[in-house]
């Protein structure tokens, strides 16, 4: 049984932000049935039957719960990101895109801005609510006080090297590296994120997985997407180009040394470029 959100009608936040509550609501729906299916004797339901049916629904416990909270944050993510590009405050976001935004102008890479929803959907929730909230907090202040002094200059160069800016690109990167310490499992779940199209969801008896957007085609984002990926995320970080002074601080900072904070998650990048 497959679910799809009805044709989308040309222009207007309103109709593509109802799709995506249709979406969630056929899923759920669709859900219902199947388990009312399962429960039917010769066609008939009894009523407490129904209720528990319904019950199990609204608890939305195991893979349906897993299900509903990835879509909601996939689609808070592309609907927050669309909002605040619109704004031009995104700041938060230019901050890390600019670690690896060289690779959108190298077609070898495979790795265009039409990603960029999926990897905020990730980066979100890496980093968590708080942490993203006093991130993005910090860089819109950054970005307001050099567009006050700039003026009709652009700010970006400005806004990278300000130092404020690199302890948040910092900050960002020890939390990724710290939630990395199960690298396979993560990394799985990164690509997944990647791959996923949220708005085709397939669903089998009680199992539910997203729906990729060409399963027997090759993926879009695979492992060599994610090294080249990463590996400019974090050039900043590479113990090759820290100094002593920046050593130090990472230990005071974060209580651990940057070799320990991101040594073993480089083994691991590394040992994905020995296999590609």
């Amino acid at each position: 049984m497959k679910l799809e959100p009805s044709p989308k009608k040309d222009g207007g936040k309103a109709d593509k932000g109802s799709n995506s509550c249709r979406v969630a609501g056929n899923f759920a729906i669709g859900v219902f049935l199947e388990l009312l299916r399962e429960a039917a004797r010769d066609g008939m339901v009894k009523m407490e039957d129904a209720e528990r049916v319904a019950r199990t629904v609204m608890d939305a416990k195991g893979p349906l719960e897993i299900f509903y909270r990835q879509t909601f944050a996939e689609w808070t993510a592309a609907y927050e990101e669309t909002k605040i590009q619109g704004q031009r405050t995104n700041v938060f976001g230019r901050l890390v895109v600019e670690t690896f935004v060289h690779l959108f102008d190298d077609p070898r890479s495979e790795i265009t801005r039409e990603l960029l929803p999926r990897f905020f959907t990730a980066l979100y929730m890496l980093l968590g609510d708080q942490d993203l909230a006093e991130c993005r907090e910090i860089c819109m202040l950054v970005a307001t006080e050099k567009r006050a002094e700039l003026g009709d200059t652009p700010i970006w160069e400005a806004y990278f090297a300000d130092r404020r800016c690199k302890a948040v690109l910092d900050r960002t990167l020890v939390i990724i590296a710290r939630r990395f310490k199960r690298f396979e499992i993560r990394k799985n779940w990164f690509l997944t994120i990647m791959n996923t199209d949220q708005e085709n969801v397939s669903l089998a008896g009680n199992v539910f997985v997203p729906k990729e957007k060409n399963p027997t085609a090759e993926k879009v984002f695979a492992d060599r997407n994610f090294y080249l990926l990463f590996t400019s995320l974090f050039d900043s970080v590479r113990l090759r180009n820290l100094d002593e002074a920046r050593k130090t601080y990472f230990k005071e900072r974060f209580r651990e040394t940057p070799n320990k904070i991101f040594g073993a998650f480089f083994i691991e990048l590394e040992k994905l470029h020995g296999m590609h």
